[in-house]
């Protein structure tokens, strides 16, 4: 028998073609993520969903988290363990309680004093990582997704932006920056959300949230532009009350099943123990040496948290943290808040398609 290389390739061809009309190909991960396109603008309404079998209590996941690629690892080979610094967690919360993010300091201040390219390549490796998800209903937007429940990911410059509008809570500023002042009037609180209420009515009055994507040109290093996407975002003024999602009526119950038809806890809600992190530590970061330690030797470079001799392979894309992502400045209040980042460079002056997908 023949084999047809030609024939078969064909029929390949057509079916990769297929499933990706389809939104199945080269498609990763959870597959109800809202990827926002530029020149769009959409009108979303934020759900607060019940948890399904964890202890979340927000209605967002702000996350952070430190992730490696195991290429040695059966299976899943991205591992990857919740922060404590992660607004949703409870409990011992903050950095004295991350033995990585430790580790992490540790090679950003030997990067910084000692401008050691060693230190700086693994401090980007382990420094905890930034995602955000919320349950979202397309109001409006492109026709592809309108009238769907979707998970909107998004990055620190839009979770502090809700945390603002929601909690009432301004981010913080920079060195030399002006505090941001909270109007109390402004704070949209629960309202902001579809929810269900203490009786288990579904309240669908609410406010939505409106992002507009635009492009944006700035230039480079070498003297040449980039057009990168340009982010604003607001509440709608007045509230309005959806009765249904899609043809479908909106009731408590269906509202309850919505959790595990986005897989959205199942999914994103990570709860890291302590040990976790330890062990994390330990397998990919110190091999079993304590971040104080000394080699004895005197060499600064040598004395850093060795990693072990992993081979490098492409991973999940995640968020970078706010270390790299400038705070908003204090400005007057305005109908729309603008996101733009303009620096999409790395250390080499070359553009970083991470920050280019992953700042929303």
């Amino acid at each position: 028998m023949s084999f047809n290389a030609m024939g078969i390739f064909d029929k390949l061809q057509q079916r990769e073609q297929q499933r990706a009309s389809e939104g199945n190909g080269g498609s990763f991960g959870n597959k109800n993520i809202l990827k926002l396109q530029r020149g769009s603008k959409y009108q979303l309404r934020l759900l607060y969903l019940p948890p399904m079998n964890c202890d979340r209590m927000y209605p967002m996941i702000n996350s952070y988290s430190h992730s490696f690629w195991d290429d040695n690892a059966s299976g899943n080979k991205m591992k990857v363990v919740a922060c404590p610094t992660s607004q949703y967690l409870d409990g011992d919360r903050g950095f004295d309680n991350c033995v990585i993010c430790a580790c992490a300091s540790a090679y950003y201040k030997e990067s910084t004093e000692s401008h050691s390219k060693t230190a700086s390549e693994l401090y980007k490796k382990f420094k905890r990582n930034f995602n955000g998800y919320i349950p979202v209903y397309v109001v409006n937007g492109p026709e592809d997704v309108v009238g769907k429940v979707m998970i909107l990911r998004y990055g620190k410059q839009l979770a502090d932006f809700l945390n603002l509008k929601v909690f009432g809570v301004a981010p913080k500023t920079r060195k030399g920056e002006n505090p941001i002042e909270v109007d109390a009037d402004d704070v949209l609180g629960i309202s902001a959300f579809t929810y269900i209420d203490d009786d288990g009515n579904i309240v669908n009055k609410a406010y939505d949230l409106t992002i507009t994507v635009t492009t944006k040109s700035i230039p480079t290093d070498d003297g040449k532009n980039v057009d990168v996407p340009n982010y604003a975002f607001d509440f709608k003024r007045n509230q309005t009350t959806i009765t249904e999602f899609n043809d479908v009526e909106l009731t408590a119950e269906y509202f309850n099943t919505l959790n595990e038809e986005l897989s959205f806890d199942k999914d994103f809600y990570i709860n890291s123990s302590a040990a976790d992190r330890e062990n994390f530590k330990l397998k990919y970061i110190t091999a079993g040496e304590d971040i104080d330690s000394s080699t004895g030797n005197g060499d600064k470079e040598s004395a850093l948290p060795q990693p072990k001799p992993l081979v490098k392979k492409p991973a999940q894309t995640v968020i970078s943290d706010e270390v790299e992502q400038p705070a908003p400045k204090a400005k007057p209040a305005s109908p729309k808040t603008e996101i733009a980042e303009d620096d999409f460079t790395d250390e080499n002056g070359e553009i970083d398609v991470d920050k280019l997908l992953d700042n929303i």
